[in-house]
């Protein structure tokens, strides 16, 4: 299980991805501490889309920021018509969701013991 200790790049990992989801009218950001509590990611960030050309241009938004500063992502599931994205960058996992998909999950309700971050 990963340490509440984390890198400076994984916190600044963080931050890009939520300038570029900003950037493109990405809808009601969350990020998620999970440091000392999950084994996966340091960190996990939720953000809705409008519609699926939105999902896609909200992904590849991410995608070209972070290939700018060497970030790739290690794996990615999902597509735009399922309603929902996720990509690992290993210490950042983010999940881009429609509304719908997004509510059916309620992945926030899932992991309501983590500290939410401002991102």
């Amino acid at each position: 299980m990963k340490t509440e200790k984390t890198t400076p790049e994984a916190r600044a990992l963080l931050g890009w991805m939520a300038e570029a989801l900003r950037a493109k009218q990405g809808r009601d950001i969350l990020a998620f501490d999970a440091r000392g509590i999950s084994g996966v990611a340091d960190y996990y960030l939720l953000v809705s889309a409008l519609s699926t050309p939105h999902i896609k241009a909200l992904y590849n938004a991410v995608r070209m920021d972070l290939k700018k500063r060497g970030a790739a992502c290690h794996r990615k599931s999902g597509a735009p018509d399922s309603g929902w994205i996720v990509a690992d960058y290993l210490d950042v996992v983010l999940h881009i969701f429609n509304r719908e998909t997004r509510g059916y999950y309620n992945l926030e309700g899932l992991w309501a013991a983590m500290p939410r971050m401002d991102v």
